[in-house]
């Protein structure tokens, strides 16, 4: 399977070529985080590095919030402590998620009446948590067979990246119907997230340093050359 059937996307490349570890976006731009160096990375929607800007710690994820122009991030280590960001990444806040040790993505929960929530990932589960890190709903029960490095959700569509068998998966749910690619072994999915208009992107690298964005499911529909490499129904 040729991988470049697959990363037809937007390159992005820290200029310090170290690998990346997650992204976020917001209202103009990309946000990228190593998870070692106490900066974030921001680039352009093309690709273009914009610049730097130096934080209190390394992150390894974070998401964006639009109705608060604020962060949620994962710091540097393997453990559950959720960091508030403001627009200039500046920490406001710090909370830790009860009953989990370990985080492997963060994002926000679509369907919040009562303030934000968000959805958070650990090795083998997924739970709505509140910003304090009280923990809400499950939204994938606990077992041992599968390992979630990251989850998105929309209003229509659900998105996930898991492990198997050592082998890693994007598995789309879109109005209960089902997609999953297994990937290639040289790529690895950084962390999933949604654009402000509903977008479901991947944020995946390539040999390590070779990262890009690329779009999984938008204006409702999916992403058929995304899918095209190599499409199973079920494990």
């Amino acid at each position: 399977m040729n991988t470049n059937d697959i990363l037809r996307g937007t390159p992005i490349l820290l200029p310090t070529r170290a690998a990346s570890s997650g992204l976020a976006v917001n209202k103009t731009e990309y946000v990228v985080v190593d998870g070692m160096t106490s900066y974030v990375y921001i680039f352009s929607f093309d690709g273009i590095f914009k610049g730097a800007v130096p934080t209190l710690r390394p992150y390894r994820k974070l998401t964006y919030s639009i109705d608060t122009d604020s962060y949620y991030a994962l710091g540097c280590d393997c453990g559950n402590e959720i960091y508030t960001l403001n627009c200039r990444f500046e920490e406001t806040d710090r909370a830790f998620a009860e009953n989990v040790s370990h985080l492997t993505d963060i994002s926000l929960y679509p369907e919040s009446e009562c303030g934000e929530k968000l959805l958070l990932s650990s090795p083998h589960e997924v739970n709505v948590f509140s910003k304090s890190g009280i923990q809400i709903t499950e939204i994938r029960k606990k077992g041992r067979d599968i390992f979630y490095n990251s989850f998105v959700k929309t209003e229509c569509a659900t998105a996930e990246g898991i492990t198997k068998n050592c082998e890693e998966y994007v598995r789309l749910s879109v109005n209960c119907e089902e997609t999953i690619l297994a990937l290639p072994f040289c790529v690895t999915l950084k962390n999933l997230f949604v654009t402000d208009g509903g977008g479901i992107y991947g944020f995946f690298s390539k040999n390590y340093v070779n990262n890009y964005v690329v779009p999984i499911y938008e204006n409702d529909t999916v992403n058929s050359r995304f899918f095209s490499a190599l499409l199973k129904n079920s494990f």
